[in-house]
């Protein structure tokens, strides 16, 4: 028998169910580009650069980018949050073992690949999921594409959606930017950013301590308006 859902993750699949993946499906509705404030669909395409830079970033080139806190962004986090809870996760900077934990019991095997269409994939295959992540990357893009696939692999488990089209497959897709969001949320938990930058206001030192790119570290920082 399915395990229930709670009310604001039924409502988080309901909205992907009903949009078509390539933009956000609160957007002709969303308060926030109703008052022409900061829309994270409409900027997705340089989102994907800032995230797919691998750390090597001009902070100057993305002048006033930062993801949008409103709409389905705070049900992502809320999954993310939900995934660290179940892994009795306290600590920084994540595990890459919770990765099993999205299986809801299938294994889940990590391939490292000379990868060239695409910087990472997932499948299913037989009784187990496979991610494929290119050998290319550094460790920290390596750990953000683990998290990133593995918003796929929760998406697919919990509303039956077919795993989504893979990073480079479709670069514009709102599915992987939420895939992104999800993350961010897991590696740099909220409650954690706060406590090590008021220690060391430094974004590399951040970077470091998470094991994130630096690029994406100064997203979350700048999107939790603890930088400018």
């Amino acid at each position: 028998m399915a395990r229930k859902l709670p009310k604001w993750e039924a409502q988080l699949w309901s909205y992907l169910a009903t949009g078509n993946g390539m933009h956000c499906p609160l957007l002709n509705c969303c308060t926030s580009k109703l008052r022409k404030e900061y829309c994270a669909d409409t900027n997705r395409e340089k989102l994907n650069l800032l995230i797919a830079s691998d750390g090597q970033f001009n902070p100057d080139n993305f002048d006033r980018l930062k993801l949008c806190g409103v709409g389905v962004m705070p049900y992502v986090e809320r999954l993310a949050e939900q995934q660290l809870r179940r892994a009795n996760i306290a600590g920084i900077p994540v595990p890459t073992d919770l990765i099993q934990l999205v299986g809801e019991g299938h294994p889940i095997e990590v391939r490292q690949l000379d990868l060239r269409a695409c910087c990472a994939a997932t499948w299913f295959l037989q009784d187990g999921w496979v991610i494929q992540i290119t050998n290319a990357a550094s460790p920290y893009s390596s750990r953000f594409a683990l998290f990133h696939e593995a918003f796929h692999i929760i998406a697919h488990n919990r509303c039956q959606f077919p795993v989504f089209n893979k990073r480079g497959a479709n670069q514009g897709s709102f599915n992987e930017l939420l895939a992104d969001y999800f993350a961010i949320c897991i590696l740099m938990p909220k409650k954690h950013v706060r406590e090590k930058w008021a220690e060391v206001s430094d974004v590399k030192k951040m970077a470091d301590t998470f094991e994130v790119p630096k690029s994406i570290m100064w997203l979350r920082l700048r999107e939790m308006g603890l930088i400018d």
